[in-house]
């Protein structure tokens, strides 16, 4: 019997923390897009009140790319990165007491890693922004380009010019291509990157965890004192 309302309990907190997630999602996914909402509306609103001579230097393309594009990321961010972000440090902060609590010194041989990886992610941090940035500004130079040609794809026929068009198109949509394969190979090494140190900590802490429990008893006796 208790056994079984151990299961019980543990399917209720499942069911509880499924629902309480399911909860999460709807409510960030809701608040991000009001964000967007209301972030759309502004961009609008302060398009209407630039000068003429703006628009004059700007293609109507980007100017279309950075309004829906570049809110789409935003979109994801707030979707995906906000829900993602709270819930690691939550469980970031319980992974800390806990190592606090049950022996200060694993937890300060884990501490050792934070320094390494604070620079890791910041160098890769720095690396990933400016090729997205790019990645922007190829892909406003597309949306422009392709505004461009429909808009005067009468006069491209009439004049014949649209193998011309075509190529100047395929030209930008490969600097884009090349720009995006550039950032995600950037991302993409930064998660073996994390893993490779945390298996590395995880080893440190395993070996001198060992070495704790063969010179004495592994919980630390500095709490204890107080």
């Amino acid at each position: 019997m208790g056994l079984f309302r151990t299961m019980l309990l543990l399917v209720r907190v499942y069911a509880k923390g499924t629902l309480a997630q399911r909860g999460q999602i709807r409510q960030i996914g809701a608040v991000g897009q009001s964000v967007l909402a209301v972030l759309r509306a502004r961009i609008f609103e302060r398009l209407q009140h630039l000068p003429l001579g703006y628009f004059d230097r700007r293609p109507v393309g980007d100017l279309m790319s950075r309004a829906t594009n570049d809110v789409d990321t935003l979109n994801q961010l707030l979707s995906q990165g906000l829900t993602q972000l709270l819930g690691s440090l939550f469980s970031l902060l319980g992974i800390v007491v806990a190592l606090l609590v049950l022996d200060i010194r694993l937890a300060l041989v884990c501490f050792t890693i934070i320094p390494v990886m604070l620079f890791t992610t910041s160098s890769f941090a720095r690396r990933a922004r400016k090729g997205f940035r790019t990645t922007r500004e190829t892909v406003g130079s597309v949306t422009a380009n392709l505004q461009e040609e429909i808009v005067g794809v009468r006069e491209a026929q009439a004049f014949n010019r649209a193998e011309a068009n075509i190529t100047r198109f395929q030209e930008r949509n490969a600097a884009n291509q090349i720009a995006n394969v550039q950032a995600v190979a950037i991302t993409s090494a930064f998660a073996p990157t994390i893993d490779a140190l945390s298996t590395l900590v995880t080893a440190v802490v395993i070996g001198y965890g060992s070495y704790l429990v063969y010179i004495g008893p592994s919980t630390s006796d500095f709490w204890r004192r107080f």
